[in-house]
């Protein structure tokens, strides 16, 4: 697995997986290692995936800067790693908190975006109030896991810290488009792949100190 220096000498690692152009893959979480984004469902016949695994998580190492795992701050490192690979533009892929990444890396360098594509995107730089995520809950409601994983989503809000992790676990079926087998033993994988260094580094300590979206 490869490494680079990022700008403030962080060394991160990388894995380069399938053939074709090179397609930059951001993880989300926040905070979770690359790995289990895998071949991106067989897109990796068509294009080499370079899966990055952000400071502190994976193989890339921790910064002595802690507010360096701002998403912001994130964002300076895949321009580290598309001047690494010697990319003119760069065509990225982001999923989930990863697209937070990926759009503060878009909005401070336009002209080095050949495409962006955003994986189930967070609306939070754009103040999305959620108010769909109820409709996408109900609409598993005929599922058989449904009334244990609604009652944990209930219940995570109000839910001391000792109690949240059990309750995530609860709620991993929203997450798929199904529960099976496959799709169980990948997201078993979450707690092995995921630093809460880096997870709780993601926010800035103060919302109005990063202005994305402007």
């Amino acid at each position: 697995m490869p490494f680079f220096a990022s700008y403030d000498g962080t060394k991160l690692s990388y894995a380069e997986v399938g053939t074709g152009p090179r397609l930059l893959c951001l993880p989300g979480g926040p905070g979770r290692a690359a790995a289990y984004l895998e071949d991106l469902g067989g897109l990796a016949a068509d294009r080499t995936l370079v899966l990055l695994d952000s400071r502190a998580t994976g193989r890339s190492e921790v910064p002595p800067d802690p507010t360096t795992l701002r998403f912001d701050r994130l964002a300076d490192d895949v321009e580290a790693l598309r001047a690494h690979l010697e990319l003119e533009a760069a065509d990225v892929l982001a999923h989930s908190a990863g697209t937070i990444v990926a759009q503060a890396w878009a909005s401070a360098h336009p002209d080095r975006v050949s495409s962006l594509v955003l994986v189930t995107p967070s609306g939070r730089l754009q103040g999305s109030d959620r108010t769909d995520v109820e409709e996408l809950v109900a609409a598993r409601s005929d599922e058989p896991w449904y009334a244990d994983a609604r009652e944990a989503l209930d219940a995570l809000e109000t839910a001391p810290p000792a109690q949240q992790q059990m309750l995530w676990r609860a709620i991993r079926p929203f997450m798929y488009g199904r529960w099976d087998d496959r799709t169980q033993a990948h997201a078993a994988t979450a707690e092995t792949q995921t630093s809460k260094r880096a997870e709780i580094g993601f926010r800035p300590a103060r919302e109005e100190d990063v202005d994305v979206a402007a």
